[in-house]
Protein backbone atom coordinates (compact mmCIF):
# COMPACT_ATOMS: atom_id res chain seq x y z
CA UNK A 1 0.00 0.00 0.00
CA UNK A 2 1.23 3.44 -1.00
CA UNK A 3 2.28 5.80 1.61
CA UNK A 4 2.64 9.67 0.08
CA UNK A 5 3.90 12.16 2.67
CA UNK A 6 2.99 15.60 0.79
CA UNK A 7 4.40 18.90 2.88
CA UNK A 8 1.92 21.76 2.42
CA UNK A 9 3.34 25.19 2.72
CA UNK A 10 2.38 27.99 5.54
CA UNK A 11 0.82 29.93 3.64
CA UNK A 12 -1.30 27.21 2.25
CA UNK A 13 -2.87 26.32 5.34
CA UNK A 14 -3.53 30.24 6.32
CA UNK A 15 -5.69 30.07 3.82
CA UNK A 16 -7.24 26.80 4.59
CA UNK A 17 -8.26 28.65 8.10
CA UNK A 18 -9.81 31.25 5.74
CA UNK A 19 -12.02 28.61 3.63
CA UNK A 20 -15.09 27.71 5.48
CA UNK A 21 -17.02 24.21 4.37
CA UNK A 22 -20.31 25.46 3.80
CA UNK A 23 -20.32 29.12 5.24
CA UNK A 24 -18.39 31.97 4.34
CA UNK A 25 -18.24 35.54 4.53
CA UNK A 26 -16.27 38.39 6.61
CA UNK A 27 -17.73 39.63 9.51
CA UNK A 28 -18.71 43.06 11.06
CA UNK A 29 -15.94 43.92 14.23
CA UNK A 30 -16.55 42.12 17.16
CA UNK A 31 -18.90 44.10 19.73
CA UNK A 32 -17.03 44.66 23.39
CA UNK A 33 -17.84 41.46 25.65
CA UNK A 34 -20.64 41.85 27.74
CA UNK A 35 -20.94 41.50 31.49
CA UNK A 36 -20.26 38.23 32.53
CA UNK A 37 -21.57 38.54 36.20
CA UNK A 38 -23.37 35.44 37.60
CA UNK A 39 -27.25 36.50 38.14
CA UNK A 40 -28.31 36.18 41.84
CA UNK A 41 -30.82 33.39 42.30
CA UNK A 42 -34.42 33.30 44.63
CA UNK A 43 -35.95 30.82 45.84
CA UNK A 44 -39.80 30.16 45.19
CA UNK A 45 -42.40 29.17 47.63
CA UNK A 46 -42.19 25.81 46.12
CA UNK A 47 -38.37 25.76 47.68
CA UNK A 48 -36.98 25.51 43.91
CA UNK A 49 -33.98 28.00 42.71
CA UNK A 50 -34.88 29.62 39.90
CA UNK A 51 -32.23 32.53 38.28
CA UNK A 52 -33.58 35.77 39.25
CA UNK A 53 -32.94 38.79 36.36
CA UNK A 54 -30.26 41.19 37.35
CA UNK A 55 -30.92 44.31 38.29
CA UNK A 56 -28.81 46.23 35.66
CA UNK A 57 -28.92 45.02 32.02
CA UNK A 58 -29.30 41.26 31.06
CA UNK A 59 -26.19 39.00 30.52
CA UNK A 60 -26.06 38.77 27.06
CA UNK A 61 -24.47 35.90 25.13
CA UNK A 62 -23.65 36.66 21.54
CA UNK A 63 -23.49 33.38 19.53
CA UNK A 64 -21.81 34.31 15.50
CA UNK A 65 -23.25 31.87 13.02
CA UNK A 66 -22.02 31.94 9.50
CA UNK A 67 -24.99 30.61 7.36
CA UNK A 68 -28.14 32.69 6.61
CA UNK A 69 -31.09 32.62 8.80
CA UNK A 70 -33.42 29.72 7.49
CA UNK A 71 -30.49 27.32 7.21
CA UNK A 72 -30.72 23.80 8.93
CA UNK A 73 -27.63 24.63 10.79
CA UNK A 74 -28.98 27.74 11.89
CA UNK A 75 -32.75 27.38 12.89
CA UNK A 76 -32.10 24.68 15.76
CA UNK A 77 -29.98 26.75 17.12
CA UNK A 78 -32.16 29.68 17.47
CA UNK A 79 -34.36 27.36 18.97
CA UNK A 80 -32.15 26.14 21.29
CA UNK A 81 -31.79 29.90 22.41
CA UNK A 82 -35.33 30.76 22.66
CA UNK A 83 -35.70 27.80 25.04
CA UNK A 84 -32.21 28.72 26.91
CA UNK A 85 -33.77 31.98 27.38
CA UNK A 86 -37.03 31.22 28.84
CA UNK A 87 -35.63 28.75 31.47
CA UNK A 88 -33.32 31.53 32.42
CA UNK A 89 -36.28 34.05 33.42
CA UNK A 90 -34.56 36.84 32.22
CA UNK A 91 -31.12 36.49 33.55
CA UNK A 92 -29.33 35.48 30.44
CA UNK A 93 -30.00 35.84 26.78
CA UNK A 94 -28.73 33.92 23.80
CA UNK A 95 -28.36 36.21 20.96
CA UNK A 96 -27.54 34.05 17.93
CA UNK A 97 -25.89 36.57 14.80
CA UNK A 98 -26.18 34.98 11.20
CA UNK A 99 -24.79 35.35 7.81
CA UNK A 100 -21.43 36.20 9.07
CA UNK A 101 -22.97 39.53 10.18
CA UNK A 102 -20.63 39.73 13.86
CA UNK A 103 -17.77 37.50 13.05
CA UNK A 104 -16.53 35.42 10.09
CA UNK A 105 -16.25 31.78 10.89
CA UNK A 106 -12.46 31.45 10.31
CA UNK A 107 -12.35 34.07 13.32
CA UNK A 108 -15.29 32.03 15.81
CA UNK A 109 -12.77 30.02 17.80
CA UNK A 110 -10.70 32.77 18.25
CA UNK A 111 -13.52 35.16 19.06
CA UNK A 112 -14.75 33.15 21.59
CA UNK A 113 -11.41 32.44 23.00
CA UNK A 114 -10.23 35.97 24.20
CA UNK A 115 -13.78 37.19 24.87
CA UNK A 116 -15.00 39.10 22.22
CA UNK A 117 -18.13 36.89 21.91
CA UNK A 118 -19.29 34.74 24.49
CA UNK A 119 -20.34 31.82 22.63
CA UNK A 120 -19.72 30.00 19.01
CA UNK A 121 -20.66 27.56 16.60
CA UNK A 122 -17.21 26.34 15.25
CA UNK A 123 -16.64 23.92 12.30
CA UNK A 124 -13.60 22.12 14.00
CA UNK A 125 -11.99 21.09 10.67
CA UNK A 126 -11.08 24.56 9.42
CA UNK A 127 -8.83 25.13 12.20
CA UNK A 128 -6.54 22.33 11.14
CA UNK A 129 -3.62 24.96 11.36
CA UNK A 130 -3.70 25.60 14.65
CA UNK A 131 -4.39 22.33 16.02
CA UNK A 132 -4.52 18.86 13.39
CA UNK A 133 -6.70 17.11 16.06
CA UNK A 134 -9.32 19.44 14.76
CA UNK A 135 -9.70 17.67 11.75
CA UNK A 136 -9.56 14.07 12.72
CA UNK A 137 -13.30 14.03 11.70
CA UNK A 138 -12.22 14.19 8.24
CA UNK A 139 -10.27 11.08 7.87
CA UNK A 140 -11.03 8.98 4.75
CA UNK A 141 -13.73 6.59 4.89
CA UNK A 142 -13.39 5.89 8.55
CA UNK A 143 -17.15 4.89 8.83
CA UNK A 144 -19.22 2.74 7.40
CA UNK A 145 -22.36 4.52 6.91
CA UNK A 146 -24.37 7.49 8.05
CA UNK A 147 -26.12 5.86 10.24
CA UNK A 148 -22.48 5.26 12.22
CA UNK A 149 -21.50 9.32 11.55
CA UNK A 150 -24.89 9.84 13.92
CA UNK A 151 -24.41 7.06 16.20
CA UNK A 152 -20.51 8.92 16.72
CA UNK A 153 -21.43 11.84 17.69
CA UNK A 154 -22.46 11.51 21.07
CA UNK A 155 -21.59 12.58 24.45
CA UNK A 156 -18.42 11.05 24.55
CA UNK A 157 -16.63 13.03 21.54
CA UNK A 158 -18.53 15.67 22.91
CA UNK A 159 -16.06 15.01 26.32
CA UNK A 160 -13.01 14.52 23.98
CA UNK A 161 -13.21 17.49 21.90
CA UNK A 162 -13.61 19.36 25.29
CA UNK A 163 -10.72 18.61 26.54
CA UNK A 164 -8.96 20.31 23.93
CA UNK A 165 -11.24 23.50 23.73
CA UNK A 166 -10.70 23.83 27.33
CA UNK A 167 -7.60 23.28 27.56
CA UNK A 168 -6.30 25.03 24.42
CA UNK A 169 -8.58 27.41 23.60
CA UNK A 170 -10.56 28.57 26.59
CA UNK A 171 -13.63 27.68 25.80
CA UNK A 172 -15.83 24.51 26.85
CA UNK A 173 -17.61 22.01 23.83
CA UNK A 174 -21.45 21.94 24.62
CA UNK A 175 -22.57 19.95 22.34
CA UNK A 176 -21.54 18.58 18.46
CA UNK A 177 -22.72 17.76 15.42
CA UNK A 178 -22.47 15.96 11.90
CA UNK A 179 -23.75 17.85 8.23
CA UNK A 180 -23.13 14.49 6.80
CA UNK A 181 -20.81 13.64 4.18
CA UNK A 182 -18.02 15.85 1.47
CA UNK A 183 -18.80 14.07 -2.09
CA UNK A 184 -17.59 15.33 -5.48
CA UNK A 185 -19.14 17.31 -7.77
CA UNK A 186 -18.10 17.95 -11.42
CA UNK A 187 -17.52 17.28 -15.17
CA UNK A 188 -15.97 13.68 -15.41
CA UNK A 189 -17.60 11.11 -14.03
CA UNK A 190 -15.64 9.08 -11.32
CA UNK A 191 -17.00 5.50 -10.72
CA UNK A 192 -13.63 3.46 -10.22
CA UNK A 193 -10.35 3.50 -8.45
CA UNK A 194 -9.17 3.94 -12.00
CA UNK A 195 -11.18 7.28 -12.68
CA UNK A 196 -9.21 8.97 -9.93
CA UNK A 197 -5.88 9.06 -11.57
CA UNK A 198 -4.86 12.36 -13.10
CA UNK A 199 -8.04 13.69 -11.73
CA UNK A 200 -8.41 17.26 -10.30
CA UNK A 201 -9.99 17.95 -7.29
CA UNK A 202 -10.97 21.21 -5.97
CA UNK A 203 -10.40 21.12 -2.44
CA UNK A 204 -10.19 22.77 1.11
CA UNK A 205 -8.65 21.18 3.51
CA UNK A 206 -5.42 19.41 4.63
CA UNK A 207 -7.18 15.70 5.16
CA UNK A 208 -8.93 16.60 1.63
CA UNK A 209 -5.67 17.05 0.39
CA UNK A 210 -4.03 13.58 1.42
CA UNK A 211 -7.04 11.74 0.77
CA UNK A 212 -6.97 12.01 -3.33
CA UNK A 213 -3.75 12.12 -3.37
CA UNK A 214 -4.04 8.80 -2.11
CA UNK A 215 -6.49 7.06 -4.82
CA UNK A 216 -4.41 9.02 -7.28
CA UNK A 217 -5.91 12.26 -7.89
CA UNK A 218 -4.14 15.75 -8.13
CA UNK A 219 -6.05 18.69 -5.95
CA UNK A 220 -6.07 22.13 -5.52
CA UNK A 221 -6.81 24.69 -3.07
CA UNK A 222 -10.18 26.90 -3.74
CA UNK A 223 -12.05 29.24 -1.90
CA UNK A 224 -15.65 28.13 -1.86
CA UNK A 225 -16.90 30.99 -3.05
CA UNK A 226 -16.13 30.40 -6.36
CA UNK A 227 -16.92 26.19 -6.68
CA UNK A 228 -19.34 27.29 -9.13
CA UNK A 229 -17.17 29.25 -11.55
CA UNK A 230 -14.32 26.57 -11.31
CA UNK A 231 -16.49 24.03 -12.69
CA UNK A 232 -18.06 25.86 -15.09
CA UNK A 233 -14.54 27.15 -16.38
CA UNK A 234 -13.22 23.53 -16.18
CA UNK A 235 -10.50 25.32 -13.39
CA UNK A 236 -11.13 21.37 -11.75
CA UNK A 237 -12.84 18.60 -13.12
CA UNK A 238 -14.45 17.95 -9.23
CA UNK A 239 -15.34 20.01 -6.62
CA UNK A 240 -15.24 18.58 -2.97
CA UNK A 241 -18.33 20.12 -1.33
CA UNK A 242 -21.45 18.90 0.84
CA UNK A 243 -24.25 17.54 -0.61
CA UNK A 244 -26.76 20.42 0.87
CA UNK A 245 -24.13 23.37 -0.62
CA UNK A 246 -24.52 21.45 -4.17
CA UNK A 247 -28.08 22.70 -4.77
CA UNK A 248 -28.36 25.41 -2.75
CA UNK A 249 -25.52 27.02 -4.86
CA UNK A 250 -26.91 24.91 -8.01
CA UNK A 251 -23.69 23.69 -8.55
CA UNK A 252 -25.30 20.66 -10.27
CA UNK A 253 -25.91 22.98 -13.49
CA UNK A 254 -22.18 23.17 -14.53
CA UNK A 255 -21.16 20.18 -12.59
CA UNK A 256 -23.46 17.06 -14.24
CA UNK A 257 -21.45 14.36 -12.39
CA UNK A 258 -21.00 13.31 -8.70
CA UNK A 259 -19.58 10.87 -6.97
CA UNK A 260 -21.14 9.97 -3.47
CA UNK A 261 -18.19 7.76 -1.72
CA UNK A 262 -19.03 8.93 2.21
CA UNK A 263 -15.11 9.73 2.13
CA UNK A 264 -15.07 12.64 4.61
CA UNK A 265 -17.55 14.28 6.94
CA UNK A 266 -17.08 17.81 8.41
CA UNK A 267 -18.81 18.60 11.95
CA UNK A 268 -19.88 21.83 13.94
CA UNK A 269 -19.81 21.92 17.90
CA UNK A 270 -21.30 24.82 19.98
CA UNK A 271 -18.78 26.61 22.62
CA UNK A 272 -19.13 28.78 25.71
CA UNK A 273 -16.22 31.01 26.36
CA UNK A 274 -14.74 29.17 29.72
CA UNK A 275 -14.45 32.68 32.20
CA UNK A 276 -18.70 33.05 31.00
CA UNK A 277 -19.20 29.26 31.83
CA UNK A 278 -17.31 29.59 35.19
CA UNK A 279 -19.48 32.70 36.32
CA UNK A 280 -22.78 31.12 35.56
CA UNK A 281 -24.70 29.60 38.63
CA UNK A 282 -25.22 25.59 38.79
CA UNK A 283 -28.57 26.23 37.08
CA UNK A 284 -27.81 28.42 34.07
CA UNK A 285 -24.89 25.96 33.21
CA UNK A 286 -27.20 23.24 33.51
CA UNK A 287 -29.84 24.99 31.23
CA UNK A 288 -27.14 26.24 28.69
CA UNK A 289 -25.32 22.41 28.69
CA UNK A 290 -28.57 20.96 28.38
CA UNK A 291 -30.64 22.82 25.93
CA UNK A 292 -27.24 22.49 23.67
CA UNK A 293 -27.00 18.81 23.50
CA UNK A 294 -30.85 18.58 22.83
CA UNK A 295 -30.14 20.93 19.69
CA UNK A 296 -27.38 18.62 18.77
CA UNK A 297 -29.01 15.46 19.26
CA UNK A 298 -31.61 16.94 17.01
CA UNK A 299 -29.74 18.08 14.46
CA UNK A 300 -27.98 14.80 14.38
CA UNK A 301 -30.67 13.14 13.23
CA UNK A 302 -32.22 15.69 11.14
CA UNK A 303 -28.95 15.74 8.79
CA UNK A 304 -28.94 11.89 8.61
CA UNK A 305 -32.13 12.55 6.32
CA UNK A 306 -31.03 14.80 4.08
CA UNK A 307 -29.34 12.54 1.94
CA UNK A 308 -31.84 10.86 -0.06
CA UNK A 309 -33.42 14.46 -0.10
CA UNK A 310 -30.26 16.31 -2.00
CA UNK A 311 -29.89 12.99 -4.17
CA UNK A 312 -33.29 13.70 -5.95
CA UNK A 313 -32.79 17.93 -5.87
CA UNK A 314 -29.14 16.92 -7.79
CA UNK A 315 -30.83 14.74 -10.26
CA UNK A 316 -34.13 16.48 -10.84
CA UNK A 317 -31.39 19.41 -12.08
CA UNK A 318 -29.86 16.92 -14.29
CA UNK A 319 -26.55 15.56 -12.47
CA UNK A 320 -25.93 11.98 -12.20
CA UNK A 321 -25.28 10.66 -8.55
CA UNK A 322 -23.00 7.81 -8.52
CA UNK A 323 -23.01 5.56 -5.45
CA UNK A 324 -20.11 2.79 -5.83
CA UNK A 325 -20.89 -0.95 -4.59
CA UNK A 326 -19.66 -1.43 -1.40
CA UNK A 327 -17.01 -3.96 -3.00
CA UNK A 328 -15.66 -0.64 -4.71
CA UNK A 329 -15.89 1.27 -2.05
CA UNK A 330 -13.55 -1.00 -0.33
CA UNK A 331 -10.90 -1.05 -2.93
CA UNK A 332 -11.34 3.32 -2.06
CA UNK A 333 -10.95 2.94 1.87
CA UNK A 334 -8.26 0.15 0.89
CA UNK A 335 -6.17 3.02 -0.50
CA UNK A 336 -5.85 4.89 2.16
CA UNK A 337 -5.72 2.84 5.09
CA UNK A 338 -2.16 3.22 5.78
CA UNK A 339 -2.48 6.71 5.49
CA UNK A 340 -5.75 7.00 8.46
CA UNK A 341 -3.84 4.32 10.31
CA UNK A 342 -0.06 6.86 10.50
CA UNK A 343 -2.22 9.96 11.22
CA UNK A 344 -4.59 7.80 14.30
CA UNK A 345 -1.27 6.81 15.87
CA UNK A 346 0.22 10.60 15.14
CA UNK A 347 -2.73 12.04 17.47
CA UNK A 348 -1.17 9.90 20.21
CA UNK A 349 -4.27 9.14 22.66
CA UNK A 350 -6.56 11.54 21.26
CA UNK A 351 -6.82 9.50 18.56
CA UNK A 352 -7.04 6.40 20.25
CA UNK A 353 -9.94 7.53 22.20
CA UNK A 354 -11.44 8.65 18.65
CA UNK A 355 -11.46 5.95 17.24
CA UNK A 356 -12.53 3.80 19.77
CA UNK A 357 -16.07 5.91 19.42
CA UNK A 358 -15.89 5.24 15.31
CA UNK A 359 -15.23 1.67 16.11
CA UNK A 360 -18.19 1.23 18.80
CA UNK A 361 -20.55 2.85 16.41
CA UNK A 362 -19.71 1.01 13.16
CA UNK A 363 -20.10 -1.93 15.24
CA UNK A 364 -23.40 -0.80 16.06
CA UNK A 365 -24.45 0.01 12.20
CA UNK A 366 -22.74 -2.86 10.05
Amino acid sequence: MKLLHKLIPIAILAILLAAGLMIAGCGDDAEEPADTTAAPTETTAAGTETTAAPSGDKIVLRLPMGQPDGDPLVVPVQEMAAKFNARTNGAYEIQVFTASSLVAPPEALDACRTGAVEMASICYPIYAGVDERLSIIELPFIFNNMAALEAAHNERMVALFDQITTEKFNQKTLGMNHVGYNEIIGTKPVKTLDDFKGLLVGVASPIAIDMFQQLGAQTVVVDWTESYSNIDKKVVDQILAGTQYMWIAELYKPGKYSTWMQGTAPHYGITVNLDVWNAMPTDIQKALSEEVMACSVQMNKDHSTYWDANKKKLEDGGCEVFIPSDEERAKWKAECDDYVAEKIAGFGDFGAQFMEIVNEANAANP
